[in-house]
Order: C-alpha cells, then structure tokens, then sequence
C-alpha cells in the first residue's frame, strides 16, 4: 500500500512476532520472572540493536501479563512449577523442573 493511503497517526503493529493480548494473566515461577527480567535488562544495557526493540517489547508484554505462582503439590499431585526426580527400575534417575516433564510412558523428558 502507498504510503499516501496510511495515517502516520495510527500506530502500527508488530511484524508475526507480536504477541496477542492475554484475556488473563499467566502463572510464572519466581525464577522465570527473575530470568526474564534480567534478560530485559540485559538488553537495555546493551542498547540498540536489530532485535532488541523488538524482543524488550515482547518482554514488557509478556511481565505485564503474568502473576507468579509458586510451586504446588496437591493431593500428591506435581502441580506447577515443581522439581521432580523420577527412578526407574533400572536405578537410573531422572530430573525435571520448570521447562520438562518426564512421560511416564517412555521416561523421557519433553
């Protein structure tokens, strides 16, 4: 489109990598609330770059729409944000946290 045919008032979106808006906030541990924090300031230290306006307005948006919940067991059930250590027959071991889950079909982190 020509630029004769936009309204310079009008502010523009985002390119794809925009995000929607949250119709509710999203639960976060404490500890990917510290880590995206400190990547934001990590970019605003570093000041500008290609990426860096960009992905520092994703971070807004996305500290702007989250609540920390901490981790949950209940009814001995893992809820969110906890670590588990599975043992399979073998004696093997096997960890997961925050960003896995281990299936209990193959034992498996995803």
């Amino acid at each position: 489109m020509s630029k004769a045919f936009t309204d310079e008032e009008t502010p523009v979106r985002d390119g794809p990598e925009a995000l929607p808006p949250r119709e509710r906030d999203l639960p976060i541990t404490r500890a990917g609330l510290a880590r995206l924090r400190a990547e934001l300031a990590e970019l605003s230290a570093a000041g500008p770059s290609a990426i860096g306006p960009r992905r520092a307005r994703v971070l807004v948006q996305v500290l702007t729409s989250v609540c920390v919940q901490a981790p949950s067991l209940v009814d001995g059930r893992v809820g969110f944000g906890t670590r588990v250590t599975v043992e399979g027959a073998d004696g093997r071991r096997t960890s997961c946290g925050e960003d896995a889950a281990v299936t209990a079909r193959t034992g498996e982190g995803v």
